[in-house]
């Protein structure tokens, strides 16, 4: 089974704009299918963010830019961006992914 990690700044999670409004139903969809996900907002989980060498050094050296950090199976997916539905399925290997 496919692993998302999100690390997101944070103004996100509370409700969010379009984008991460879309992201969540996208994460939703995932989940449904098989993925198993893990959501960190920097705002309530901070420790999340220190314990993790990969965000320490990304924030470190690209400060709040890189975050959205988005991992699949503890590889970094997308940094700085919310990934669509279709990049999404196709990196996690899932079917139906067009149909955003």
């Amino acid at each position: 089974m496919a692993k998302l990690s999100v690390f997101e700044p944070p103004s996100c999670c509370g409700g969010g704009n379009d984008t991460e409004l879309k992201f969540k139903a996208d994460l939703e969809w995932a989940q449904q299918n098989g993925v198993d996900i893990e959501r960190f907002s920097l705002a309530a989980q901070p420790a999340a963010f220190a314990e993790n060498t990969t965000v320490k050094q990304l924030l470190d050296t690209d400060g709040m830019d890189c975050l959205p950090l988005i991992f699949v199976n503890d590889e970094v997916f997308a940094k700085g961006t919310y990934p669509s539905r279709t990049e999404l399925g196709e990196k996690l290997g899932l079917a139906g992914a067009e149909a955003e």
